[in-house]
């Protein structure tokens, strides 16, 4: 991990750290790890169950070991989820709840905790699952990462915009280790709005699939900042777009090892639209006010009831122009659906954007509507597709 601690012959050690409500507990788990021996190092923080909101990622993000006492938590499952985001990949979580049955168990093990105890709780048991999850013996954590398509059933709708400034909350606001891809080859605008001057290569490492690796990975990766990673790329004038069997498939793979989003940006017509919007977990599907949007919404959203019926859509109207030709009101009742977000008219934001690109100016327009949302794509529970949606699609 990118901070582990140093012994005296300089060799890292794996970092614990125990955050919990117990201070008698703390102290005994302390005591007991520290003279069991090994290169463990380890830190405790005692709280009053306040649900860990303000521990700084920084400190997530050197951990081996972390343990969090959720006893005093309404509802353990849900913020058990939450703290497995924050954290790395690679990080073993232990939950500490008052639960003592084996379905709870179960659950929590489903969703990536690796020990799970119920109170009254043994420091010794505690100390020896922290000593044994830090020397690495615990199974390879599974990929977790989820795919968040962000498509624009139309060009000019904002997709390269959105899904910038929706990794970027997710990244900074969130803590959470994101992916930004840019699957639209012929125009790809994510990485001008993150302030990257450089086109990527993406492209090459499509065609690349067949020795597609972390290493080629990470060499083709650029990072705007220290949570958020960038793959784009651009096809030549005179090329064609390439079809890449599987490629969504590899690469989302490979980067869902170390990133909990992935946020792909996706158009009606680009290379790699069925593939993505086949691989989703989330499809926020953005349309807009002009006459193709209500009849490309439709057809976009009928292919997905076919071909990934698990996806949950999250609809999106984005007022691009003062004066829209249909109305949301008129398109939602056209389609017979509400829209999820509706993000009205900004004025001024083109200019806005020759400048410093607000992602993450918290008095400006389209921050407020970035972090609306965040909020919706982070909600999601289980994929399923809204009921509001049946009537629509059925037609």
């Amino acid at each position: 991990m990118s901070s582990r601690a140093l012994d005296e012959s300089g060799i890292k050690r794996p970092k614990a750290g125990l955050y919990l409500t117990d201070e008698a507990l703390m102290k005994s788990t302390l005591s007991l790890l520290e003279t069991g021996g090994g290169p463990l190092e380890a830190s405790a923080k005692i709280s009053n169950g306040d649900a860990w909101n303000n521990i700084p990622a920084a400190d997530l993000s050197s951990l081996s070991v972390a343990v969090f006492d959720l006893k005093d938590q309404d509802n353990l499952m849900d913020k058990a989820k939450d703290l497995l985001e924050r954290c790395e990949q690679d990080t073993a979580v232990i939950v500490l709840g008052r639960e003592d049955n084996l379905k709870t168990y179960r659950r929590l093990k489903a969703i990536g905790v690796s020990d799970y105890f119920s109170y009254p709780i043994q420091a010794g048991e505690l100390a020896e699952s922290v000593s044994r999850l830090s020397s690495g013996t615990r199974e390879k954590p599974q990929a977790t990462g989820h795919i968040i398509a962000v498509h624009g059933v139309r060009g000019g709708l904002g997709s390269g915009l959105l899904a910038a400034g929706l990794s970027v909350v997710t990244a900074e606001d969130y803590g959470r280790q994101v992916a930004v891809v840019d699957s639209c080859l012929s125009s790809p605008t994510v990485e001008g709005y993150l302030g990257v001057n450089t086109s990527g290569n993406l492209d090459i490492l499509l065609d690349a699939k067949d020795r597609l690796d972390k290493v080629l990975l990470s060499q083709a990766i650029i990072r705007p900042s220290e949570r958020l990673a960038l793959l784009s790329g651009q096809l030549p004038p005179d090329g064609h777009p390439t079809v890449w069997p599987d490629s969504v498939k590899i690469l989302s793979s490979l980067l869902a090892e170390q990133y909990r989003y992935q946020i792909w940006r996706s158009q009606s017509g680009s290379p790699l639209e069925a593939e993505l919007l086949a691989a989703a977990k989330v499809v926020v599907l953005l349309t807009g006010g002009a006459l193709p949007c209500a009849r490309s919404t439709k057809n976009t959203y009928t292919w997905l009831s076919q071909n990934n019926k698990s996806a949950k859509v999250v609809l999106v109207y984005n007022q691009v122009s003062p004066e829209p030709t249909i109305p949301p009101t008129y398109l939602a009742k056209a389609l017979g659906v509400e829209f999820d977000l509706i993000i009205p008219y900004i004025k001024g934001l083109g200019s806005d954007l020759v400048n410093e690109v607000p992602l993450n100016k918290k008095k400006h327009q389209l921050y407020k509507q970035l972090t609306n949302l965040a909020k919706l794509i982070m909600s999601q529970a289980a994929p399923e597709p809204p009921s509001s949606w049946f009537k629509f699609w059925r037609r």
